[in-house]
């Protein structure tokens, strides 16, 4: 867990609740607060994603639940963006380690772009049109066949435009519009 404000530290607990680590990810100045995605590093060992909340710069960091290290640290987006980053990690590759899913936060274009667990840039697509300045939310879903796929949610003011985006080759999989 961790904070979209503020400078609280991310914890990570057992499935029987019981604190297992926790870090003050950006340091104890930082203001932005945390988000946070699990996974697996090149090492084999599970990971905490962190990215920095609305309020500082577009940073994200993979961290080794088990040492604490710091396995990658590095920069999103443009360095005065200052929206915030959502963040995902999911194995897309099939290699049994994640890749780490970013979404520009609001005031930005609806751009989606994935990365290595070291921070290696992968690819990166568009959610929405480049007009569209409300961000966008990403997450990653498995279909039915197993295949994992990056979904993303971009706001518009108080109704969504979500799109479900296949991994392979990033066509749109699904388009919708929520309803209230």
């Amino acid at each position: 867990t961790g904070p979209d404000r503020g400078s609280l530290p991310v914890r990570v607990f057992t499935s029987q609740g019981v604190l297992r680590a926790s870090w003050d990810v950006f340091g104890p100045s930082g203001s932005s607060g945390v988000r946070v995605a699990v996974g697996y590093a090149a090492n084999g060992n599970a990971a905490v994603f962190a990215a920095a909340g609305p309020g500082g710069a577009p940073r994200v960091k993979s961290i080794e639940i088990r040492s604490g290290q710091t396995l990658a640290s590095f920069t999103a987006y443009a360095p005065t963006t200052t929206a915030g980053v959502w963040i995902a990690a999911a194995d897309l590759t099939g290699d049994g380690v994640s890749e780490i899913v970013t979404g520009a936060g609001a005031g930005h274009a609806p751009q989606v772009k994935v990365f290595s667990s070291r921070g290696r840039p992968l690819t990166e697509f568009g959610a929405a049109s480049p007009s569209d300045r409300n961000g966008v939310m990403v997450g990653v879903v498995a279909g039915r066949n197993g295949q994992v796929r990056i979904a993303a949610s971009v706001l518009r003011n108080a109704q969504g435009h979500q799109s479900t985006v296949r991994t392979t080759n990033h066509a749109v999989h699904a388009d919708f519009k929520k309803v209230k």
